[in-house]
């Protein structure tokens, strides 16, 4: 794999601003190029009157030249100035918008911001960073309230939870890629349902994510393994805080629409809780 075009969807807040400065510094260690996207949709109330909609649609487009030079101003306040990048602006649904755009573009990364709805909300407006997430074709990289607020240059410490199956596969491409990239220690992690029976059980298991590390091509940069039991998001959101994780990578298995709008995912629970940002491969990328 190798990321080469990233795409960067912006709505001016603060999380997108903070996803665009972490799109920029990847960029720049991976030596890509950025297209940041502005997506926005009118829909005119169904009672206006035909002038009504043309008078409307006329003072849109007088205020479309200085939207257009905001939204430049807004990616170069937060973008390296020395990567190279180039400027969406769309009147189209998010979501669609942005899957589109990947699409031309080619994108191998996409990196947006995610508010973090929950509960009835989410169910009511929905969330771009779901429906981006349910039909992309190549890793997101989201970019959460709980860390917006950090350093967007920092890779120091990555974690990546694997458990064995071709998913996993892909997961650790990725998470070996942009540790080789930006020198950070990758750190393997695999939570058993239970507790081992005993000191032998654990040691197997580990030797046996050491083994199936080593067979995925993991050589070539600073590799940790670790083994954990109990319920899995629990113990990787712990495992996070307490080496300090500077990026979490995670496989991403398509769920129900409905099931997952209304009960959530491991995925979903992840980028609502993880205190650094998430990049989600999905399935089929990758080696698997």
């Amino acid at each position: 794999m190798k990321f080469e075009r990233v795409l960067c969807p912006v709505d001016f807040s603060e999380i997108s601003a903070a996803a665009l400065r972490t799109a920029g510094s990847l960029a720049k260690v991976l030596q890509s190029e950025v297209t940041v996207l502005h997506a926005q949709r009118c829909e005119f109330p169904l009672y206006f009157t035909a002038a009504q909609t043309q008078e409307l649609e006329a003072q849109l487009r007088k205020s479309e030249q200085a939207a257009r030079k905001y939204f430049e101003d807004f990616a170069a306040r937060n973008l390296p100035v020395e990567i190279p990048r180039s400027y969406r602006f769309v009147e189209e649904e998010a979501v669609a918008a942005i899957l589109r755009a990947a699409d031309e573009i080619e994108a191998d990364l996409i990196v947006m911001g995610t508010h973090g709805r929950t509960g009835w909300s989410r169910f009511r407006t929905g969330s771009v960073m779901e429906g981006v997430l349910r039909q992309a074709q190549v890793p997101v990289l989201a970019v959460g309230p709980g860390a917006s607020s950090g350093d967007s240059a920092a890779m120091r410490e990555i974690l990546c939870p694997v458990n064995f199956d071709p998913q996993s596969k892909a997961t650790l491409e990725v998470g070996v890629l942009v540790a080789r990239k930006t020198g950070a220690r990758l750190t393997l992690l695999h939570v058993l349902d239970r507790k081992p029976e005993s000191e032998d059980t654990l040691k197997a298991t580990e030797d046996r994510l050491c083994d199936w590390a080593r067979a995925d091509g993991s050589e070539g940069c600073s590799l940790r393994h670790v083994v954990r039991h109990g319920n899995a998001v629990q113990a990787i959101i712990e495992e996070a805080r307490n080496m300090d994780a500077d990026l979490l990578v995670i496989g991403a298995r398509p769920r129900p629409t409905l099931t997952s709008i209304m009960f959530g995912t491991t995925t979903e629970a992840l980028i609502r809780s993880a205190p650094c940002r998430v990049l989600v491969v999905p399935a089929g990328s990758g080696g698997a």
